[in-house]
């Protein structure tokens, strides 16, 4: 994947035209490469991906009926759960009552918490804005979004990835959910690595785990 250093060489050989030129214009590319190795703009590997957004109208547009896809399952204890993860913890907790067998004193207490997961809520995260967003126009990724922490939607089967908070600029998890599903940024969410101040800032919203992983695959884990 090429990076905005590859593209304005590659774009300014369409103007080269001699042989002189395009030499010149190589060995101009190389230096600007080795001067800017420190430079994390240089170095991101861009991938424009389209990212649609519908600006939803509430006066045509019932809020029941949107699907909302993404949620938890809250228990009385308070733990909130995807389903995969209710699926694995009810799953491990029945497989240490196999282990344990039926005269164990834990039984009971284990087939209490399985009945309490099992009895958990579903709670559908909340849309607080009335703009959403489509990327590629694909189905978004529930899996990437969830762990992201943005809510997924589906509207007459089309969905559509949404905010689930408010009251600050949360768009370094739109730009997250983009670098993490196509293993690249976009010129315009580049500015999210432009200085410090905008770096920790997209961590300090992400998260560790997610700034971890998004460091890893722009692979610019020697300039942070």
């Amino acid at each position: 994947m090429s990076t905005i250093l590859d593209r304005e060489y590659y774009s300014l050989r369409e103007y080269a035209q001699t042989e002189y030129s395009r030499e010149l214009l190589e060995e101009i590319y190389k230096l600007l490469k080795k001067e800017n190795e420190t430079n994390i703009l240089a170095r991101l590997p861009i991938y424009n991906y389209e990212r649609d957004i519908w600006d939803i109208d509430w006066e045509e547009i019932n809020y029941d009926e949107l699907n909302i896809i993404s949620g938890w399952y809250v228990t009385t204890s308070g733990d909130y759960l995807t389903e995969e993860d209710r699926d694995n913890r009810i799953e491990e907790l029945r497989d240490k009552i196999d282990y344990l067998g039926e005269d164990s004193e834990e039984i009971l207490q284990l087939e209490s918490l399985i009945e309490e997961i099992e009895n958990a809520e579903w709670e559908p995260d909340e849309v607080y804005w009335n703009v959403v967003w489509r990327y590629n126009n694909r189905e978004p990724d529930l899996d990437i979004a969830m762990s992201i922490g943005l809510g997924v939607l589906e509207y007459k089967d089309e969905g559509w990835i949404f905010l689930t908070g408010c009251g600050m600029d949360l768009s370094p998890k739109l730009a997250a959910y983009g670098i993490l599903k196509y293993r690249g940024v976009s010129e315009e969410d580049t500015r999210h690595f432009r200085n410090k101040n905008s770096i920790d800032y997209f961590k300090h919203i992400v998260g560790e785990i997610i700034f971890n992983k998004v460091v890893d695959i722009l692979n610019i884990k020697d300039l942070i």
